[in-house]
């Protein structure tokens, strides 16, 4: 907020003007990013995509590769196997929920 548009303090300003120009950041700005959950640009991802390919390339014509041996580990899947993969759970009633909110707050295994 303060690269682009000079605000320092979001907080003196209404959430619904701060909606709208969040809307306006870069893709790669700090708060896009965290809103969407994502860790890395799109550019970095492009590039070790990139990196990965030439890898395999070059692998490819050694005797490794020949024989599909100690293939090169992907950096890609290195970038995006970090990212946070919560899985999604459902409850089909309050109830459910408040039992596995309690179960949780017990400190019972994975809360269902």
């Amino acid at each position: 907020m303060a690269e682009a548009y000079g605000i320092f303090d979001y907080r003196h300003i209404p959430v619904q003007l701060l909606a709208t120009l969040t809307l306006g950041l870069r893709d790669d700005s700090r708060v896009k990013m965290a809103i969407s959950g994502i860790s890395f640009s799109q550019e970095r991802l492009i590039l070790a995509a990139i990196a990965d390919y030439l890898a395999v390339l070059v692998w490819s014509k050694t005797k490794d590769g020949q024989h599909n041996r100690n293939k090169p580990k992907s950096l890609y899947e290195l970038f995006v196997g970090q990212q946070d993969r919560r899985e999604i759970i459902a409850y089909s009633s309050p109830e459910e929920f408040e039992k596995a909110r309690e179960k949780i707050l017990r400190g019972e295994a994975d809360g269902n």
